[in-house]
């Protein structure tokens, strides 16, 4: 049993605690609520000869480049929870040739990932769990370990336990499940699969294919089925694709009159113009998430994201540069996660919030109340339930454990004298009779503002007491004595005194209250 001091700083220090825990809630949903409502933009790219990604417009440069290294790009970025991955190449030119890497930044941090090829380079990563997934000119990297079976690997995609990488042996497109390779093309002419993306069971796949002519076809594959998205007249060609809510976006471009490359993205094969065509203008990569598309690309000399068909460009033009890949996060797989941990969030909210009215007010019926609706409101799953329900049932426990009311009266003379005894009730149920030199302990399962009676003969005492769950309290019961002349005398002529007794009820404080207790044998 708690003692009623303790139950009094436990009360506070749990309603301090609730309520810090609830401030630590709200901001913590306020911040869920904010990265869905303006999730962050990532952008790998280039300026110049340096790898740079972009995060919210803002560049950070991946690769000071030695004096041994000429230059770097980026061609893909990954965010898997607050890990930022981003695949790219450093090389360098000599004596009229060259090399190059492929190249992983994790956080920035760069590694190589060896491969036998003199000029290799990272096309694209993917993140599934704790698997990291490279493709390169030369194939498909696991965690940096080569993994055999495929040619030219341009992207990768990952769904459940099977990994899809879209590439080329040339001169065919083609499509490898798990290492086992579909041609998308016949091999009659030049074509290339760009980039993977899977919806359920189908999967898309965005490159092209050239014509008799030469001139390159747009062409996005739904399982090896093809959808030409331009019609061959002018050169196309499509690098990236991505599903979302049942629409198809692919993102490309198509050279116009004038010989200028324009910068498209298609939506079900209907194809929108992002750049004017005054200048060279591609669009590498596209992400939708809800009701906005973003589209990373170039036009001229300058890096741009595309919002909806808005261009926000990421350099002045100054310096040659592109941006060939963007990613959003939260993405939709990630955004369910965050609305799932924002009803989570809430629903400990509203059980603070319950136990805190429980706590303070003591409530039985606006606790039971308040636990109905907080289950009945977020619809609890079963495993959400019983990892709830320990906690209710303690709540439930503490509101429910019993106070301890301690009586008693001390030795007195005239209690030694005349035996006056009178009963102490609570809640109309008699608690205690008092005697002199006497103590009881009660057990108070009825909680609130109660109030302590005793009576005699129509003289009555009262003291309030505020009941808690496990409190402890302790009444000193006494007598008042009132001498009172009664008009007769005894025999030898002396006035005969009566004494007229009222109770009297005193809640004391608990270490004297204890301490008295005690010593009464």
């Amino acid at each position: 049993m708690k003692r009623v001091v303790i139950s009094c700083i436990g009360t506070w220090m749990l309603l301090l605690c609730i309520s810090f825990g609830m401030a630590q809630s709200l901001q913590q949903a306020d911040e869920v609520q904010r990265r869905m409502e303006e999730p962050d933009v990532y952008v790998a790219g280039r300026i110049g000869s340096n790898a740079v990604l972009w995060k919210n417009g803002v560049a950070k440069p991946l690769t000071a480049l030695t004096a041994e290294e000429d230059f770097a790009t980026t061609t893909s970025v990954y965010v898997a929870g607050d890990d930022v991955y981003v695949a790219g190449c450093v090389g360098a030119i000599y004596d009229g040739n060259g090399m190059q890497a492929i190249s992983l930044w994790k956080n920035g941090a760069l590694q190589y990932i060896e491969s036998e090829a003199h000029w290799d380079a990272g096309t694209s990563v993917y993140v599934s769990g704790s698997d990291v997934y490279v493709t390169a000119y030369t194939g498909l990297w696991k965690n940096g370990v080569a993994q055999n079976s495929y040619g030219v690997a341009s992207s990768v995609f990952v769904s459940g336990n099977d990994v899809y990488v879209a590439g080329r042996e040339r001169p065919v497109a083609i499509l490898w499940k798990n290492g086992t390779a579909q041609n998308l093309t016949d091999g009659s002419r030049e074509a290339s699969a760009e980039s993977v993306f899977v919806a359920g069971n189908d999967a898309y796949v965005a490159g092209y294919e050239k014509n008799a002519r030469g001139d390159s076809i747009a062409i996005v594959w739904k399982n090896g089925a093809a959808q030409n998205l331009s019609d061959g007249t002018r050169s196309a060609a499509a690098y990236a694709v991505f599903v979302a809510g049942g629409n198809t976006y692919v993102a490309g471009s198509e050279r116009n009159a004038q010989g200028k490359s324009v910068a498209k993205v298609w939506k079900n094969g209907e194809a929108q113009n992002l750049s004017d065509g005054t200048k060279n203008g591609v669009a590498c990569s596209v992400y939708v998430l809800g009701n906005s598309v973003y589209v990373a690309g170039y036009e001229g000399d300058r890096a741009v994201v595309w919002k909806n068909g808005a261009a926000q460009f990421l350099t002045d033009g100054k310096i040659d540069a592109g941006a060939y890949a963007v990613f959003i996060m939260p993405d939709e797989a990630q955004r369910s996660q965050m609305a799932e941990e924002q009803r989570l969030q809430e629903q400990e909210l509203l059980y603070q919030n319950a136990i805190a009215s429980a706590q303070q007010n003591l409530d039985r019926k606006q606790y039971e109340q308040a636990r109905q609706d907080f289950t009945t409101a977020l619809n609890l799953k079963p495993e959400e339930a019983a990892a709830i329900n320990p906690k209710i049932e303690e709540i439930d426990r503490k509101l429910n454990e019993p106070a301890t009311l301690n009586m008693y009266r001390k030795r007195t003379l005239l209690g030694g004298i005349l035996p006056v005894r009178y009963d102490v009730t609570l809640d109309n149920a008699v608690v205690g009779r008092t005697n002199n030199n006497w103590k009881t302990t009660a057990t108070v399962t009825s909680f609130g503002a109660k109030t302590l009676l005793a009576d005699i003969d129509g003289r009555k005492a009262e003291v309030q007491i505020n009941i808690t769950p496990g409190g402890v309290y302790y009444v000193q019961c006494d007598l008042e004595t009132t001498e009172v002349d009664t008009g007769k005398k005894d025999k030898n002529g002396k006035a005969i005194k009566d004494y007229i007794y009222t109770p009297i009820l005193k809640l004391v404080e608990e270490n004297l209250g204890a301490s008295e207790f005690k010593a009464i044998k």
